[in-house]
């Protein structure tokens, strides 16, 4: 007989329902402006037409990844980190035609039956099944050697992130493997005694790649974000604007005037103005909040569940949605330096969207097979 689903399993899709809904409804109405003012796509319809194509492969994905047990995940996670390797490896062999604003050419997609794969995207994930691997059956303490060579380990794509260039996937990433490693139980002094060395070998590559002036030109802009015009500056002001425009209610949905002309990068690194400009402060407050229960049910997944790896492994990916969440709010409101961080679910991007199905997909296999019957501490949706 079929178990009946959890209270934690009900919040994990309802709210997976209602963040990708509204990620299509924000593509639709950020993307109006590549057809009716830049004139990049053929038919006002043309990206959301993709990015719910995307959705419909991710809710596949979701729906395979829980029909996997976790010791699924556990047998292949070395392989899976192995493979994200090769694969972050080999985009950096491609042909490239993008430039960035400093004229380097930029290696982070490829090409795949007419659409485009990032693999820095799926390494946020891997990180998560790596570490958990590692720390899942540990009988003894961490040794500061082990924890040195893990580091080591970890710092190997965000190093090949960083030669894309892609700064802050590296740095999102960096922070999301040593999440897990704290919720896999590595005390906080033992890790500060490792990661300086770690990072200063960090810095040496990122000079050595030639990556270090542009890294360096984002932190002067953005505690200069006032003081001139341009760049950084121009981006943080209108997205400034976009959100005091929308008050508390909102314009209404396609009512966005900023994104035609003024915001940059309106439907993937700063979409979160484009809501509170279309629906309101209050409702962009209350996306945070959808945000934050997600996260809060991960963590009571984890606690609830009594397989090492799958605990790990189930606080690692809810801290890395809402992480990436708090990341791409905090550069909108000016708090965190430009970083390019898309919003799960929201931001247009296919690859964004289906690995993020993917992981609640991973949650919900670990949260269907929890002991006794799982509640919510927080109330249901």
């Amino acid at each position: 007989m079929k178990k009946p689903q959890s209270d934690i399993e009900i919040a994990l899709i309802r709210l997976t329902v209602i963040l990708t809904f509204l990620g299509l409804l924000m593509c639709l109405s950020t993307t109006l402006p590549d057809y009716f003012y830049r004139q990049l796509i053929q038919s006002p319809y043309t990206s959301f037409l993709k990015q719910l194509l995307a959705a419909g492969i991710g809710f596949v994905l979701l729906l395979i990844a829980k029909a996997q047990s976790p010791q699924f995940y556990k047998k292949f996670a070395i392989t899976f980190y192995i493979l994200n390797i090769l694969l972050l490896l080999f985009v950096l062999f491609l042909p490239s035609s993008v430039a960035n604003e400093y004229n380097q050419m930029v290696r982070r997609s490829i090409p795949l039956f007419g659409f485009t794969f990032q693999p820095s995207e799926l390494a946020k994930v891997s990180i998560v099944f790596f570490i958990a691997r590692l720390l899942s059956n540990r009988k003894t303490p961490v040794r500061t050697k082990e924890l040195f060579k893990w580091l080591g380990l970890m710092m190997i794509p965000s190093v090949l992130i960083i030669i894309e260039p892609n700064f802050s996937a590296a740095a999102l990433l960096f922070i999301i493997g040593s999440v897990a490693l704290f919720y896999g139980g590595i005390p906080i002094w033992q890790y500060f005694i490792c990661i300086f060395p770690i990072l200063g070998s960090g810095a040496l590559i990122v000079l050595i790649s030639g990556q270090g002036s542009r890294i360096l030109s984002r932190f002067s802009n953005f505690l200069g974000i006032f003081t001139h015009g341009g760049g950084d500056q121009y981006q943080l002001e209108n997205s400034l604007r976009t959100i005091a425009q929308g008050r508390y209610f909102g314009n209404g949905f396609l009512k966005s005037t900023q994104k035609f002309q003024n915001l940059p990068f309106n439907s993937t690194d700063f979409v979160f103005s484009v809501i509170c400009e279309e629906f309101g402060n209050i409702m962009a407050v209350c996306i945070v909040i959808l945000f934050f229960l997600l996260f809060v049910t991960s963590i009571q997944i984890s606690l609830k569940t009594k397989d090492h790896f799958s605990s790990i492994l189930a606080a690692g990916l809810g801290s890395h949605i809402f992480l990436q969440a708090l990341f791409h709010v905090g550069v909108t409101l000016g708090l965190v330096p430009p970083t390019g961080v898309p919003l799960p679910f929201i931001s247009i991007g296919g690859t964004a969207m289906m690995v993020t199905l993917f992981e609640i997909g991973i949650l919900l296999s670990i949260a269907g097979r929890l002991p006794g019957k799982s509640t919510l501490i927080v109330p249901n949706l």
